[in-house]
């Protein structure tokens, strides 16, 4: 149990390099990087892009996306999938029949109680002993701590830097300081740079729904290039998913515990029961950041977020439900025609 973890003992010190370069492959903000560095792996983000070989194997087309990177794409020593979503927990079951080297998450839908935190912890630490039997290391709560103190900084350095991110710039850092704490801050935009484009003005926008892939960030451009500005991202990989900042004291006193409630108990995720702390967040923002529309990026075949477009509404700003499917042009006269609309009708 998380309780039960004994107080640090251990150096302070960069931990001991590990003697290969060891891999662990996923796309769930809730796989702490600062865990998986702790124990000598480096965390590798699949980048999941329209499916191909996978796509009649019974899954939806973002799991058979997921499927297609893991097999295509470089192999990892371990790929970690989640039980948030029963596409990617049978995505799991497809990569286990094959022999890939999977572990499959279990993420609890009731995050809310001292129970489901203790379970993510012993999912955490059943996670470590894996990494350690495929070749990591075993860390002490200092290396730990150290780590969720570079992670830490990374995160803060980024969303200090959010307001002058173009919408594409963000989704791709976002993703970056998930696996890589020294990554740098992308450049501001040069400030003599009209970014509100031909319409010479610029309309607050948020942005939800599901993951933003590579192939999603055109739109994200235009809509731009266009007039609009996205100054919010409470998609599932968007900077909501990023967990809070850690308690210094906590994380030096009981790392594990800081870090599993960093995660499970902040990150306001879509998927879990009940997800009051989603649209909390959701309609919080949206009234501090003054944004006068909602882009819903939804997968044509994702009946959770369809399910949510009309407590999105609750928000009371105008909501565009954008269907995307894995085969049509993304930016399609018809989608671009909506997006417009969207744009003149908020003046």
């Amino acid at each position: 149990m998380v309780a039960a973890e004994s107080k640090p003992g251990g150096s302070r010190g960069r931990p001991a390099p590990v003697t290969r370069g060891l891999t662990l492959a996923h796309c769930s903000p809730f796989v702490p990087p600062e865990w998986v560095v702790a124990h000598g792996f480096r965390p590798v983000w699949l980048r999941p892009s329209r499916p191909a070989a996978w796509s009649r194997r019974a899954v939806c087309p973002f799991a058979a996306s997921v499927l297609d990177a893991v097999v295509s794409g470089s192999p990892a020593d371990l790929v970690v999938l989640t039980t948030a979503c029963d596409q990617m927990r049978h995505a799991a079951d497809v990569l286990e029949q094959r022999r890939a080297p999977v572990f499959l998450l279990n993420l609890p839908s009731t995050r809310q109680t001292p129970t489901a935190r203790a379970i993510y912890g012993e999912e955490l630490m059943r996670l470590g002993r894996l990494l350690v039997r495929l070749g990591g290391r075993s860390p002490g709560p200092g290396e730990l701590a150290q780590e969720m103190a570079r992670f830490d900084e990374a995160r803060a350095s980024l969303l200090a830097a959010r307001g002058d991110l173009p919408a594409a710039v963000f989704a791709r850092a976002s993703i970056d300081v998930r696996t890589d704490a020294g990554t740098r801050v992308p450049p501001r935009p040069d400030p003599r740079v009209d970014a509100a484009g031909p319409r010479g003005r610029v309309t607050a926008l948020a942005l939800a729904g599901g993951p933003v892939l590579d192939e999603d960030l055109g739109l994200l451009e235009w809509v731009e290039s266009a007039g609009g500005r996205f100054v919010l991202d409470a998609s599932e990989w968007g900077e909501g998913t990023l967990p809070r900042p850690f308690d210094r004291e906590r994380s030096d006193g009981w790392p594990l515990v800081e870090l599993v409630d960093a995660y499970l108990g902040s990150i306001p995720d879509v998927f879990s029961r009940p997800n009051d702390a989603f649209h909390e967040y959701f309609r919080r923002e949206i009234r501090a950041r003054d944004v006068r529309g909602v882009v819903v990026l939804r997968r044509l075949w994702c009946d959770l977020w369809h399910a949510e477009i009309d407590r999105l509404r609750s928000a009371e700003v105008p909501v565009l439900d954008l269907v995307v499917d894995p085969i049509e042009d993304r930016l399609s006269g018809a989608t671009l025609g909506r997006l417009e609309a969207l744009l003149e009708s908020l003046g």
